[in-house]
């Protein structure tokens, strides 16, 4: 797999990942200004989520001495080409073609450099689906969780679950791909990614049954440091959900930072603030002093 540059700018290029099938994959890539990068972090995003969101956070990695690489999945922003009905791409897809296929593009252009992943909600399982996960030296999951719906409190375990049986498969089924943009909750989805995302989600095990259907189980396999950081004003990624996901990197050790409301400043940071914040943030720093560290 390879990194074909379309467009450059100061600190900021984008190119293409040559991907599965011949597909390619929308990338960015942000260069620091002093030469010898401390390594490059690849940020996996979550679902329906476009890479741009990342760049403040990207850009603040980059101004510390990291090259960082952010992308979109097939179907989603910049990756999608033409109309998603007619796109057949599953969410597993994502996280065994698509993440796998940056890693090695990252490595072969890259190849004296160790490869750090930050990986927001979705991105932060997908490690385990990656054949090539060796490579990736370690991982600071944000917002990472699994995404059963019995591992919600009440009431809102209900919702999820009227979601999940419910809404998500009728309106997939009537428009051929899930339209999540009329429903204010991101970009729309592909229904292959749509469908197994919703099957996942009903399933206790969240996404194990169809790992294993389709690849060896690899999670216990990475034995690489994971930082986890999660929010207890996050309704998406509750403190059960997040230990449930990161229980399956068996092999990792993992730290554990659940950030309590009373320890942030005033304002909420829920399953998509920390990417809002600024670099004289707490977290950032403590982020970055982590990043430097592994």
């Amino acid at each position: 797999m390879g990194m074909q540059t379309s467009r450059a700018s100061t600190n900021a290029e984008s190119f293409t990942v040559d991907g599965h099938k011949g597909g390619s994959l929308a990338a960015t890539l942000y260069s620091p200004d002093q030469p010898g990068p401390t390594g490059t972090v690849i940020i996996n995003s979550g679902v329906g989520v476009r890479q741009r969101f990342y760049s403040k956070f990207a850009e603040f990695l980059r101004s510390e001495g990291f090259r960082v690489v952010t992308y979109d999945y097939r179907g989603i922003g910049d990756s999608q080409d033409g109309s998603l009905r007619q796109l057949s791409v599953s969410i597993h897809d994502w996280g065994s073609q698509d993440f796998p296929s940056v890693v090695d593009a990252v490595a072969a252009r890259f190849p004296d450099e160790k490869i750090l992943l930050v990986g927001h909600s979705f991105g932060g399982q997908i490690l385990g689906l990656a054949r090539n996960h060796g490579q990736i030296s370690a991982m600071m999951s944000v917002a990472t969780q699994s995404g059963y719906w019995g591992h919600w409190p009440a009431p809102r375990r209900y919702m999820l679950a009227g979601l999940w049986y419910l809404l998500l498969p009728s309106l997939t089924a009537i428009c051929s791909y899930f339209p999540a943009k009329r429903l204010g909750i991101g970009e729309d989805l592909p229904a292959g990614v749509a469908r197994q995302w919703a099957r996942w989600c009903r399933a206790p095990g969240y996404l194990l049954k169809d790992v294993e259907a389709h690849t060896s189980n690899r999670f216990k396999d990475f034995t690489g440091p994971i930082f986890s950081l999660s929010f207890d004003d996050d309704n998406l990624a509750p403190e059960r959900a997040v230990s449930a996901i990161h229980e399956l990197y068996s092999g990792a050790a993992v730290e554990r930072r659940h950030v309590r409301a009373q320890e942030s400043p005033p304002g909420r940071i829920g399953h998509f603030g920390f990417f809002r914040l600024s670099p004289e943030h707490e977290l950032w720093e403590d982020s970055l002093a982590w990043l430097k560290s592994v």
